[in-house]
């Protein structure tokens, strides 16, 4: 488009809704009790634009691993009381440098993703095309199992096969070598032996390296292909154990930078990461750190929280068009039985989520739901 989308209102909203659904933890945690999710809509007059994302200082207490220590509702404002009058269309450039940290990437995805949606629709363009071009039309979608007994996850995780023909489960592990193994081979008993699994122990792992290597070697027999940091160690640990195990070794937390990254590349210590959703930053920093991975021969996927509608079709559309095939764990809420705020989120079948390729992220909020949900609005224009 040759003319300005120019930026006319900005509206915030905090959103906040139970967890019908609360997962567990190899180490014992659970999911909060609530989401507490900050909604971005972005309007030039003619089209509106959505984004979202988790305000982490709200879910989260001090020290938790990526609660952000912004007062992020405050930061958010801030950010967006530059954008009237502003040109949609230098998207991402539109975001400061000062914002660019950890503490504030999910409020960047939150204006990221708006942004995006809006100049989307305003072209007649999907999203993917504003990022480089349309990669790939579905990618495979990744339910997490939840700690449970093995009994449990296997009919959770057979439920779900029955109603979507998942192909990769992420399974979050009890931690002991005999009931993991026994929750993977009762699943491909309730699946089928095509199914593969990740694995993410969250650092949960009471183990040591070698034991760590020793209890991969295992799981590998039985269909696991990634194993997502064990436990938390160095850089020179995690290359021992990798060089050791048939599985990929992922890391989440560790590789939440482009440096971070670069450093793994250098030390060779994992072959594969994760950029969590929630903590990208938008959309181009996490294809830069992605683009850097694959320089690294490391694929990238995507990982997963819960949000009301925008944010997962944001992070499928990014695991569309990174590089590599790996399966995306970011789902929408109803796969785990909770009820999101869009009526018309992409199509899974047989195990894979199909990219809507419609104008902007492709899908249409319930802005009756959402405010429903709204707890604080602030409109700035």
């Amino acid at each position: 488009m040759s003319n300005p989308i120019t930026i006319r209102e900005v509206t915030l909203r905090h959103c906040r809704m139970p967890q019908t659904f609360r997962g567990s933890y190899t180490g014992g945690e659970q999911d909060p009790a609530g989401l507490h999710s900050l909604f971005v809509s972005i309007s030039d007059g003619k089209e509106i634009g959505h984004g979202e994302c988790n305000a982490t200082s709200l879910l989260y207490e001090f020290g938790h691993i990526g609660r952000s220590n912004l007062d992020e509702w405050k930061a958010l404002l801030d950010l967006c009381a530059a954008l009237p009058g502003q040109d949609a269309r230098k998207l991402s450039h539109l975001v400061p440098d000062s914002m660019r940290s950890c503490d504030a990437n999910s409020i960047v995805d939150a204006v990221d993703f708006a942004l995006h949606d809006l100049v989307g629709r305003r072209a007649g363009l999907p999203v993917a095309a504003l990022l480089g071009g349309i990669a790939k039309p579905w990618v495979w979608g990744m339910p997490v199992v939840h700690t449970q007994t093995p009994d449990a996850m296997a009919e959770r995780a057979a439920d779900w096969y029955r109603r979507y023909g998942f192909r990769y489960y992420k399974v979050k592990p009890i931690g002991t070598r005999e009931t993991d193994v026994e929750t993977l081979r009762k699943v491909r008993e309730c699946t089928g032996p095509q199914v593969r699994f990740y694995m993410d122990a969250n650092y949960g792992l009471k183990m040591t390296p070698d034991e760590v290597i020793s209890y991969i070697k295992e799981l590998y027999e039985y269909g696991l292909e990634v194993y997502e940091d064990p436990i938390d160690t160095d850089w020179a640990t995690y290359r021992y154990i990798r060089e050791r195990i048939p599985a990929r070794l992922m890391l989440d937390e560790k590789v939440r930078t482009p440096e971070s990254i670069m450093e793994i590349v250098r030390e060779r210590c994992a072959g594969q990461v994760n950029i969590h959703a929630n903590w990208a930053g938008g959309f181009s920093p996490a294809i830069f750190k992605a683009s850097l991975a694959a320089l690294g021969g490391m694929p990238t996927m995507i990982g997963s929280t819960h949000y009301l509608g925008p944010g997962a079709a944001a992070y499928q559309i990014l695991a569309s068009v990174l590089p590599g095939d790996a399966p995306c764990e970011q789902l929408y809420m109803e796969v785990y039985g909770m009820q999101s705020a869009i009526p018309d989120p992409y199509e899974i079948r047989e195990g894979k989520i199909f990219i809507r390729q419609a104008p902007g992220l492709g899908v249409h909020p319930d802005m009756t739901a959402i405010e429903k949900l709204t707890v604080r609005k602030e409109k700035i224009s």
